[in-house]
């Protein structure tokens, strides 16, 4: 266990760095810690982001990420295919406010295919590398990370085309995705480090 740990801690991401990546806590020293956020009383604890330290029973790491997302609510609920906004934290400093239409446990697996090695094999997006080595840089530095949600409402509107009557879902979780950042940088003055896209008709 312990050659695993020192393995983990010893990641490196490639000699050039990536600027949109958290090397360390001191970046974070601009953000809002979650507690000041005046929409802070709409969310709750739903995961804490760990290491990822377990292995099988021959001693080896069990999975090829190095962090997981060990869930507090319940099972169902995480992996509900719902909308949810959500906020991620370190040491109750802001770092990330984003939506999902997936459910929790869609987008934390999306955000588990953010490893290095993807990245350099151009298979994984951007956003879900730099989320994923900014947590896993702060993590190594024995930093607390976790996870804070709301589960939106769903919207469902009635629509008639050739002839044809429809209940359909509506999206809304950009929107409110939108909204709760600009909610932030009218309190910041700035988006989270790890926000930077918003949807512009919703601003």
């Amino acid at each position: 266990m312990d050659e695993l740990i020192a393995d983990v801690q010893n990641l490196s991401f490639g000699e050039k760095k990536d600027k949109r990546v958290v090397q360390d806590f001191s970046q974070l020293e601009p953000e809002l810690l979650f507690s000041d956020l005046i929409m802070s009383s709409f969310f709750h604890k739903v995961c804490d982001v760990v290491i990822d330290y377990e292995t099988n029973v021959m001693g080896t790491k069990k999975r090829k990420t190095d962090i997981k997302f060990n869930s507090c609510i319940d099972c169902d609920e995480w992996k509900n295919h719902t909308e949810w906004i959500y906020i991620f934290t370190c040491d109750d400093k802001i770092m990330k406010i984003g939506g999902t239409r997936t459910g929790l446990a869609g987008r934390c697996a999306s955000y588990l295919c953010g490893r290095p090695e993807f990245r350099k094999s151009g298979t994984c997006s951007t956003t879900n590398y730099v989320v994923y080595a900014s947590i896993l840089n702060l993590l190594k530095d024995n930093h607390k990370v976790e996870m804070y949600a709301k589960k939106l409402n769903k919207c469902t509107i009635s629509v008639c085309e050739f002839e044809i009557d429809l209940d359909m879902d509506v999206q809304v979780f950009h929107a409110f995705e939108t909204k709760m950042l600009e909610r932030y940088k009218e309190q910041a003055g700035k988006y989270p480090i790890l926000s930077s896209n918003s949807d512009k008709r919703f601003t």
